[in-house]
């Protein structure tokens, strides 16, 4: 059974929310309401763009959490993400043109939870039956099982430094992305990313030319909410498989 195609049009999501972990909104309740006072200037906007970088990934680990929401296109395809990430465990919802993808990670296990009609695209001559098999279950796996390992990366900001750190970025003109002082940077392959340049330095944006892009906010959420479901809930890939 190959699910390497649907690991894609998700892992889309999970690229680009790499590249995006970042935009909390920079009150201190995560936006529920309004700020006292105007957040002070950073000083970002000073430094070089690598420096910048550097300082936006450190912001973002300290925050702990966060919420990645937005759409972007790939290959010709939507793909609607909606996820929130704590540490490393994650949860969220990617909606694509046959059907809506609910993944989950909680430590080291992967949780997948599809419409039977995105299942019967990659189930070949099972297709049938894995609709049927899957329909509303999580389907288990592991972050150590390379035909997952895309999903795994959703939200992993260190991957995203390793990638932007080692890229080719320059620093453009200040802006304002959704009523936040930013520094834009723009990377060699093509996305920009949008650095707030007041308050903490997070990645309030991440913008893909022509092709969307994806928010950051509710910066260290509790999201106490990100849970392993319940077992008879749950169809584990490796028993099913034999492995």
């Amino acid at each position: 059974m190959r699910l390497s195609r649907l690991t894609v049009l998700v892992a889309v999501a999970g690229v680009v929310l790499t590249g995006c972990a970042n935009p909390k909104d920079l009150s201190p309740n995560g936006g529920n309401a309004p700020a006292t006072t105007a957040p002070a200037d950073n000083g970002i906007k000073d430094l070089t763009a690598a420096q910048i970088v550097a300082k936006a990934a450190a912001a973002t680990d300290a925050a702990g959490s966060y919420r990645v929401k937005g759409e972007v296109s790939h290959d010709g395809q939507r793909v609607n993400a909606d996820v929130r990430i704590k540490g490393k465990d994650i949860a969220g919802t990617v909606v694509v043109t046959q059907g809506t993808v609910k993944v989950l990670r909680v430590g080291t296990d992967v949780y997948l939870q599809a419409d039977p009609a995105v299942w019967r695209i990659f189930g070949g001559p099972m297709a049938e039956t894995l609709g049927t098999l899957f329909r509303e279950k999580w389907v288990k796996t592991s972050t150590a099982n390379k035909e997952w390992s895309e999903f795994a990366a959703i939200g992993d900001v260190t991957q995203m430094v390793k990638t932007y750190g080692t890229s080719t970025i320059t620093k453009g003109e200040l802006k304002t992305v959704n009523g936040v002082n930013v520094v834009e940077l723009k990377e060699a392959s093509g996305p920009s990313i949008f650095v707030a340049a007041t308050g903490e330095p997070y990645i309030v944006r991440v913008e893909m030319t022509g092709e969307g892009h994806l928010d950051v906010t509710e910066f260290g959420a509790s999201f106490a909410d990100i849970a392993a479901p319940p077992a008879n809930q749950v169809v584990d890939m490796s028993a099913l498989l034999g492995k």
